[in-house]
């Protein structure tokens, strides 16, 4: 017992020693502070400064009492002066050591862990080539006697920094580090790090425990980051060893750029990736041998295939690499070898010869690295011969993973955010990073459906100046050339850009389209100067200043079968953009019409901002539109918008709000206006359907649409709405003077275009109309007053109708009116039905309660048209004459009827070849003069004239009214020529007229003979008409009646009318009698009676 108590008391005093020892261990250890930083720093050669230490405990990686080193911070060396990172080393916020007591009593620091928190180790390289990390040599006494081993290092939360004067700052972040083995193999790292916010994971393991003397170390490194893969396998003589290292490289990945972001380059392409290569070094030869790789990545035009490459760096001599492979289906090499061996002492490597193949092309060169203040400077001549661009390089990036997902739609959610195209930085700093001579030839290279033959070019990159001369390249169609200037100075970098072309050939050149109209012409002249600065493509935009331009534009759409094309002309078109100014666009454009003539229009368009484009743009919500063009001596302008922009791109919703100006100067200076607004919606350019405007025009003149319809004013106003390739006039209202029109017009747009019209109107007054066509010969002959024709000309130089313009539409005509005024002359209930059907023509009209119609058929033929005219009246003219005086209404009853038909192409060749007949027969009564207005009127008013003399008349008589008891007109037409077979009679209440000739109807020239006789009965002696001849010559338009009291005078008529004034010798004359009525005489011919 008593020995149990004295164990419990030494046992006692035991504990309570160790207690107060660790007590006052934190007393002892921050008394002795200074002790330790200065064995510290005797061990590492500089300062070492510690602000507290204190026990600690650790729970990991095994539990432990721990000297805890608070505020730990390790000096640079004093040689160091540039202290780019700091003055330390490192800098750690907690170090916590466990040590192995027993190896201390064997003068061996034995540390069992190291668990350091918060640390920042900053690592630097100087310019002279010293790094910072470098320990110095302890001087102290017995510090050769020290060793340092530490079973496990851990570092937790931490930073380490690399700084070299010729690459930037270069940071990891260290979520994790554990290395076990210091000391006692096998080593091995775990880490987890994140570099350039790019998460890395490291393993490592190195050497074996039971490995036997003499036996080669081995080593293994795995990293990974995502899904890309970097392996490290092999061994070295000794532990640590280089001379003699012999490994195995391997890298694979669906994309470089987590290497890429690691290793602090950007802009390493995407797409999937191997690797595989061996390494090894003697002491004298690195060497790369066996490289083997591929690598689809999407800036490539084909895949990558690297089928064998060595790499031999000696320690002394020249360097080479060597490597084949394909790309495609194309076979490459590359080689490189310096240009000469560096000098000794020389810091910076020498030239670099370049010899790269690659099917028919080739590169020969050198690369200059940079040396002091120099850039790298590459410089040589690149040939290539046939190259083919593939299209689905772009696609190969979005292949699924193993893991069943797509790179990009995995990565959708970190890209949400992610700028546009337009707002990502330029790599204009590529261009600062190297200098450049190179000669630039490509035979042909082609992309889709575009080859581009004999590109050429000269680049010389100085100083961030890249200048780009002598660029020529040949596309379908066209010839490039100009030159390209990129400077990136120390603001902004700044772009210029001049190309031209003598001449594109549209129809070689739209080759070049996926989806190729059949629009043909050329364009000569093109030219292109444009200059910009910023450093993405918005900012670019932004500052764009340019203009595109071209001498002259020939389109030549799609001609109809059997028609040629018409051409369209563009007379220095002008695109034009200036910064932060709206975009605009100036032309004239001219088209031939059909008689030859050029229609021209000076167009000016102008939209928006070249930056309301960009993506988050507002677009252009409208363009503005001047067109300015002349037709015939009319000017028209037209102003206004359309829009949105966005309407355009997509071919749908297009507003419209067009302002028209029409007028027509006369030799007096007086303008003639027409004015008008078309608004609405188009919607959708691949046809009508849907489409809805509306139109109204109004004038002070009609005469501005044409200078051949009277001066009066007009308005007109409509409904337009599309429907599947058919526009329709609904609601259309139109009235000029006396005049109003309403109803619906619809127009198909089909080939040939068709026109259905179905019109009405109150009043139709024509009057106007007939007084701008007075002149029956300019009528005939197809010329105006001035007498410039208003068609074209024949083979025979004759004025040609445009009946062609029938065959361009077919088509009806409705068109009915209550009353319809001639001038002097009035038709109620009028009616006009016209059909159109492949240039065959077939019209009717009637009126006066059916006492008038009209037919009219025209039938085109090879070479000429047929015309075929009946024309049948029989009516009170009386009630077609207008007066104000109802109780002196003229009241003759007539009977008319006209059959005609002709074969031709002008009005001459017409009454040239026309057959029929005409017959026209007065009643009894008072003739107004105004009936001289109608077809024949005159030649029976100025026959009245001359055989009614009045002025013998005791009796006061009105002037205007001629007394008529009867007459016949009978003309048998043959070859143009009118004649008067049975005779022409006209009776007065005192003289029997009977005679007879002909009419010539192209020039309309009369050649009539007549003989007098008075009534039997009548005692009124009348001097100098009774029983005399008459002669009236002259034309239809000014007839000439004069007495003559000699014969007929037939032999000096021209030969045309002999005929028919041989009938009034000889057969005619004979028949007239004082008594009966001559128009029963004419009337009653039959068969008997002679024939010419």
């Amino acid at each position: 017992m008593k020995t149990l108590r004295v164990l419990s008391w030494f046992l006692l005093a035991v504990v309570l020693l160790v207690a107060g020892a660790i007590g006052y261990s934190p007393f002892y250890l921050q008394a002795h502070k200074a002790d330790l930083e200065a064995a510290a720093a005797d061990a590492l050669g500089r300062p070492v400064a510690i602000d507290s230490v204190a026990l600690g405990w650790l729970l990991h990686p095994r539990p432990g009492l721990s000297i805890a080193l608070n505020g730990l911070r390790v000096s640079n060396p004093d040689w160091d002066t540039e202290r780019t990172l700091g003055p330390h080393l490192l800098e750690a916020e907690r170090v916590d050591v466990t040590w192995q007591l027993r190896a201390l009593l064997q003068r061996q620091v034995r540390i069992d862990q190291l668990v350091i928190r918060g640390a920042r180790l900053m690592l630097q390289k100087t310019a002279d080539g010293r790094d910072n990390w470098q320990l110095g040599t302890s001087k102290g006494k017995g510090a050769d006697k020290i060793s340092l081993r530490i079973p496990t290092l851990q570092l937790i939360d931490s930073q380490i920094t690399f700084a070299s004067p010729t690459s930037r700052v270069r940071r990891a972040d260290i979520t994790r580090l554990q290395l076990d083995g210091l000391g006692a193999e096998p080593l091995v790292l775990q880490a987890e790090l994140v570099i350039n916010q790019t998460p890395l994971t490291v393993s490592a393991r190195a050497g074996a425990a039971d490995a036997p003397t003499g036996a080669r170390w081995p080593f293994q490194i795995e990293a990974q980051s995502g899904e890309t893969r970097v392996e490290l396998n092999g061994s070295a003589p000794a532990p640590f060893a280089t001379t003699g290292l012999d490994a195995k490289l391997q890298m694979q990945g669906p994309t470089l750029s987590p290497l890429g972001q690691i290793a602090g380059i950007d802009g390493l392409p995407a797409g999937p990736f191997r690797l595989d290569t061996g390494l090894s070094w003697d002491g004298e030869t690195l060497q790369v041998s066996a490289i083997n790789g591929s690598s689809e990545a999407d800036v490539l035009p084909a895949p990558l295939t690297i089928s064998d490459g060595e790499i031999s760096v000696p320690l002394d001599g020249l360097w080479s690499l060597g490597m084949t492979g394909t790309l495609g289906d194309r076979p490459g090499t590359l080689q490189l070898t310096p240009v000469a061996k560096p000098k000794a002492g020389d810091q910076t490597a020498g030239a670099l010869a370049i010899k790269a193949r690659l099917a028919e092309g080739r590169f020969d060169g050198e690369l200059r690295p940079a040396s002091g203040d120099a850039r790298a400077q590459l410089s040589g001549k690149l040939e290539v011969g046939t190259l083919t661009l593939a299209d689905g390089a772009q696609d190969k990036v979005s292949a699924p993973h193993a893991n069943g997902t797509s790179g990009p739609a995995a990565t959708k959610t970190k890209a949400a955010g992610a700028p546009t195209w337009a707002d990502r930085p330029l790599p204009f700093s590529a261009l600062t990073r190297l200098d450049a001579d190179l000669d630039l030839a490509v035979q042909a290279l082609t992309w889709q459906r575009i080859t581009m033959r004999g590109l050429q070019a000269r680049a010389k990159l100085r100083d961030g100046r890249l200048q780009l001369d002598g660029v020529r390249l040949a596309l379908p169609g066209l010839t490039l050339r100009g030159q390209a200037r990129v400077d990136v100075g120390p603001r902004v970098p700044t772009l210029k850009l001049e190309l031209n072309t003598d001449r594109i050939d549209l129809a070689q050149a739209r080759s070049m389209l996926s989806e190729g109209s059949k629009l043909g012409g050329s364009i000569l002249g093109l030219s292109l100067d444009a200059e910009a600065s910023g450093t993405t493509p918005a900012t670019l935009i932004h500052a764009l200043n340019g203009t595109l331009e071209a001498k002259s534009v020939r389109l030549l759409p799609p001609a109809k079968r059997g028609q040629r094309a018409k051409a369209i002309e563009f007379t220095g078109p002008t695109l034009r953009i200036d910064s932060g100014q709206a975009v605009r666009f100036k032309t004239r454009l001219a088209r031939a019409s059909q008689d030859r003539s050029l229609e021209a229009v000076d167009l000016a368009l102008t939209g928006g901002t070249l930056a309301d484009l960009l993506p988050g743009g507002r677009s252009w919500p409208r363009i503005d539109v001047i067109a300015q063009t002349r037709i015939d001596e009319r000017r028209l302008n037209i102003r206004g918008h359309l829009g949105p922009l966005a309407a355009i791109r997509t071919g749908r919703d297009l507003m419209l709000d067009l302002m028209v100006d029409l007028g027509l100067t006369d030799n007096a200076g007086r303008t003639e206006a027409l004015t008008g607004a078309l608004t609405g919606t188009l919607a959708r350019f691949d046809g009508l359907a849907g489409s809805r405007f509306q139109a109204q025009f109004s004038g002070e003149s009609l005469a501005a649409l044409h200078p051949g319809l009277p001066a009066q004013p007009f308005s007109a106003q409509a409904r337009l709405q599309g429907q599947a390739h058919q526009i329709e006039l609904l609601d259309l209202k139109a009235s000029s003077a006396g005049s109003d029109v309403a109803g619906q017009v619809r127009i198909g747009l089909g080939e040939p275009v068709r026109i259905d019209a179905t019109l009405n109107a109150d009043t139709l007054d024509l009057s106007p109309f007939l007084a701008k066509h007075t002149n029956s010969a300019d009528a005939l002959t197809g010329t105006q007053g001035s007498g410039a024709p208003r068609f074209g000309r024949d083979n025979r130089g004759e004025q040609a109708l445009p009946l062609e313009r029938l065959k361009a539409f077919d088509g009806s005509l409705e068109l009915s009116a209550g009353r319809i005024d001639l001038g002097d002359f009035a038709i109620d209930n009028g009616r006009l039905d016209a059909r159109i059907d492949a240039g065959h023509l077939l019209l009717s009209a009637d009126g006066a309660q059916g006492g008038l119609s009209f037919d009219l058929e025209l039938r085109p033929g090879q070479t000429d048209w047929r015309f075929d005219l009946h024309h049948k009246g029989k009516f009170d003219l009386g009630r077609l004459i207008k007066t104000r005086n109802q109780q002196a209404l003229s009241s003759v009853p007539v009977a008319l009827e006209i059959r005609m038909n002709a074969v031709g192409a002008s009005v001459p060749k017409l009454l040239r070849t026309a057959d029929g007949r005409i017959e026209l027969i007065l009643g009894a009564g008072q003739l107004d003069r105004k009936t001289s207005q109608l077809p024949f009127g005159g030649l029976v008013v100025s026959l009245l004239d001359t055989v009614n003399p009045t002025q013998l008349v005791p009796v006061r008589v009105r002037k205007d009214l001629l007394n008529l008891e009867c007459a016949v007109l009978e003309f048998d037409i043959a070859d143009g020529i009118a004649t008067s077979k049975h005779g022409l009679a006209l009776q007065t209440d005192k003289l029997n007229v009977l005679g007879g000739g002909a009419i010539k109807l192209e020039t309309g020239e009369i050649e009539l003979r007549f003989k007098t006789v008075k009534r039997n009965g009548v005692g009124l002696s009348l001097l100098g008409i009774a029983d005399r001849f008459v002669v009236v010559d002259g034309t239809l338009k000014s007839p000439r009646a004069t007495v003559d009291r000699g014969d007929l005078f037939v032999e000096s008529a021209a030969a045309w009318a002999t005929g028919g004034l041989s009938l009034v010798a000889d057969q005619i004359i004979q028949r007239l009698t004082s008594f009966g009525s001559p128009c029963e005489t004419v009337l009653r011919r039959d068969a008997s009676d002679p024939q010419p």
